[in-house]
């Protein structure tokens, strides 16, 4: 019985519920239908209205012309004269235009043709009158005058003119009226239709009150609480963006001075001060850059590079890291590799080597004994070019118990106090790990036993690379650079890196000047000649990026607009390298400024210079053309305009419909273009669009993309340049060349 009853009471609200429904779609109709005709009244009385608005302009636009044509015979006045001739338009636009509003009336259209025919009329009286007097006839122009035909002519239009407004009038009152009655209709159905409504919602709705305020309550604190959480996410991410260029400004200091005091000469101890400066500093950078990796990852700003690696390099280069701490400790570590794995890649070496750094640095940390085993084996991914690489660390440490691995990967968390106490560490490491991990489509984890030892292993799935040359040149970071020969600009606002920077490149053999702002690097450069600017991005007055922009336009001379200019920025989340790349920059270096990673750069763009294309390039494409007869480097450069502007266009069209295949490919027959004409910043760019295409932001492409096209454009303008004065070599030769035997061909 009380089932009956329950089923009862649920059957009710249900079908007063439908009702109600039912009631809500034939009021809504009706209310659609009402609402339509009250439109198209008020569309009709609009109408009208127009209309009398262009008679009433008609009969303004005549009197006028009278006026005009009036003031013109008593003053002479050129000024009446064009007035005159301004009327007459006036009025073949307002006869135009009521033709087109009144073509549905019969009696407005027979109307408009009698007006249209006596404003002929009067016009061609009134031209007369107006020739008459330019010929100084003034008896017969007051003749004409005192006949009175233009009177006439002017009141039959006045009488035309009430006719018209007079039906439109009318058509008026009698629409307004309809508009009337179409809204009161429609405004009792809207009343009488929401009352019925309300009134069966409201009884189905008594019967899930208490629900639904439940549910509500419940929301409105779900919905505080996100609000506030996104809000202290916001102000967290604003304050690691701003604080990150404020810490790595001084650490860059710190690092940097401290690098230059070691090729100083000094005793034991000073060597060990050096020593604990450099690593105290280094473990402080390790710790700001774990906390904005977190940043990147929560706010989904953190990308994968995908560039060619080798494997074997890669772990050689993370063991030389930690192969000191291991040492300090007695601690051995040993290395094996798997005889299936392959040797190279396409991925984030730098990434994959934090992830190692991250887990080796935790194994040596907590050993005291035994050895730290770095193992890598290899299986079949799911396709053929891919492959899933298993990473293992074994330790013989501490261990932990089971109840601790669900804290191990979560941020800020450790095992327990007792180990954050006696080992430190901010519980990062781990986190990012994992979030790097998952990017690259694998998962890590880890097992342990207490007082015997750890396992942490983690999967990746990593694409084959074929061999490249490119691949072999890892070594270049060890090499020592000196006598550069080089006059570099620094535009640097704060005094230390000032000074750190002023050292390391006087270490390279480069002379330096210092200015502070990017008003006076453009200053600097219209006054001295300079082979290379290394702007800092965030200055007062004028910031680099502005500088930039304005050397690049010539501002700073024409022999500048090509000078190389690297980026120096401590800004780690927001100072992204498209940015950089789209003011006009040719290169990035992040602070704290390594000193390897600025030799290298500034040998680069040094031995570069001011030049687009690469000369050597240039010239074996103009040897090639010599030996085989024909001017080749035109043709390349005529193939190359013709094809290359057409990409861009094709670039900015398959990133509007988000085909990154299509962008990466258009992208990468940009890149051998550029490469096999010496265009080494386009290449550059070429390949950076390729290699991101899954990974930048669609904001960050288009900048990407501007920053190719300004580069193509300078490129395309060099080559045009070279390959006429080849092609005016190649006539002036030709005179004194025997001919060719087409077997040497």
């Amino acid at each position: 019985m009380d089932k009956q009853i329950k089923i009862r009471s649920q059957r009710g609200p249900r079908l007063i519920f439908r009702a109600g429904l039912v009631m809500l779609i034939i009021i809504a109709g009706l209310s659609f239908w009402s609402a339509a005709k009250y439109m198209h009244s008020s569309d009709l009385r609009k109408h009208t209205d127009q209309v009398i608005t262009e008679i009433r302009g008609l009969r303004v636009s005549a009197e006028n012309s009278e006026s005009s044509m009036r003031g013109y015979l008593l003053t002479s006045q050129k000024e009446f004269a064009n007035s005159y001739e301004l009327s007459k338009k006036d009025m073949a636009a307002n006869v135009a235009n009521l033709k087109e509003l009144t073509s549905d009336n019969q009696k407005q259209i027979n109307r408009l043709q009698k007006v249209s025919r006596i404003i002929e009329d009067k016009t061609t009286f009134m031209d007369g009158v107006i020739s008459l007097h330019n010929l100084g006839k003034k008896a017969e122009v007051e003749e004409l005058v005192r006949d009175g035909q233009g009177r006439m002519l002017m009141a039959s239009l006045q009488n035309l003119f009430n006719q018209l407004e007079d039906e439109e009038r009318g058509l008026l009152t009698i629409r307004s009226n309809r508009a009337d009655r179409d809204f009161h209709r429609t405004s009792i159905i809207v009343v009488v239709s929401i009352l019925v409504a309300f009134g069966l919602l409201f009884i189905a709705n008594h019967f899930l009150e208490t629900e639904i305020k439940l549910r509500s309550e419940m929301e409105i604190k779900l919905q505080a609480a996100m609000k506030e959480a996104n809000e202290a996410s916001h102000l967290k991410s604003s304050f690691l963006a701003n604080m990150s260029h404020e810490i790595r400004t001084p650490l860059n200091g710190i690092i940097g001075m401290a690098k230059l005091l070691e090729q100083t000469s000094l005793d034991h101890s000073q060597s060990d001060y050096v020593e604990t400066i450099k690593t105290s500093s280094t473990s402080l950078l390790s710790l700001v850059n774990d906390i904005l990796d977190l940043s990147k990852i929560e706010s989904g700003k953190f990308q994968l590079e995908n560039t060619n690696f080798e494997l074997a390099s890669l772990l050689k280069s993370a063991i030389s890291i930690v192969d000191y701490s291991a040492i300090q400790k007695g601690l051995q570590i040993t290395t094996h590799i798997g005889p299936n794995v392959p040797e190279f890649y396409v991925g984030d070496p730098l990434r994959l080597r934090q992830v190692l750094l991250n887990l080796l640095n935790n194994a040596i940390k907590f050993s005291d004994q035994g050895i730290v085993a770095l193992k890598v084996t290899a299986n079949p991914g799911k396709n053929a070019d891919c492959v899933d690489l298993l990473f293992e660390i074994i330790d013989q440490g501490v261990g932990f118990d089971p109840e601790i691995k669900t804290k191990l990967f979560k941020s800020f968390s450790q095992g327990d106090d007792s180990t954050s106490r006696r080992y430190g560490g901010s519980g990062l490491g781990l986190a990012i790990s994992k979030q790097i991990v998952e990017l690259m489509n694998g998962s890590i984890d880890a097992e342990s036993i207490k007082g015997v030892g750890s396992r942490f292993y983690f999967t990746v799935n990593l694409k084959l690379a074929k061999y490249d040359n490119t691949m072999t040149k890892t070594s270049l970071s060890q090499m020592t650079f000196r006598d550069l020969h080089g006059y570099v600009l620094i535009a640097e606002d704060n005094r230390v890196n000032q000074k750190v920077v002023v050292e390391m490149v006087k270490l390279l053999g480069c002379r330096t000047k210092v200015v502070e702002n990017g008003e006076q690097a453009l200053e600097a450069l219209r006054r001295e000649d300079f082979n290379l600017v290394l702007m800092d991005g965030q200055m007062p007055l004028m910031d680099g990026y502005e500088a930039t922009r304005q050397i690049r336009a010539g501002k700073a001379g024409v022999h500048n607009r090509l000078i190389p200019i690297l980026a120096t920025t401590a800004n780690a989340i927001k100072g992204d390298i498209e940015r950089c790349l789209d003011a006009g920059m040719n290169d990035y270096i992040s602070k704290p400024i390594s000193y390897s990673d600025l030799a290298l750069k500034i040998e680069k763009w040094l031995n570069q210079g001011k030049n687009v294309v690469d000369e050597e390039a240039l010239q074996r494409t103009i040897q090639l053309g010599k030996k085989i007869g024909r001017p080749l480097l035109k043709e390349l450069v005529d193939l190359f305009a013709q094809d290359s502007l057409p990409a861009i266009s094709k670039m900015r069209t398959y990133l509007s419909d988000r085909n990154f295949e299509g962008l990466s490919s258009v992208a990468h027959s940009l890149k051998s273009s550029a490469a096999n004409l010496g265009a080494l910043r386009l290449n550059e760019l070429a390949d950076r669009i390729e290699r991101t295409k899954n990974e930048a932001s669609q904001e960050q492409m288009l900048l990407l993309i501007n920053s190719l096209e300004k580069e193509l454009r300078l490129v395309l303008e060099e080559l045009a340049q070279r390959s006429e004065s080849s092609a005016c070599e190649k006539s002036t030769e030709r005179p004194s060349e025997k001919p060719m035997d087409s077997s040497s061909l």
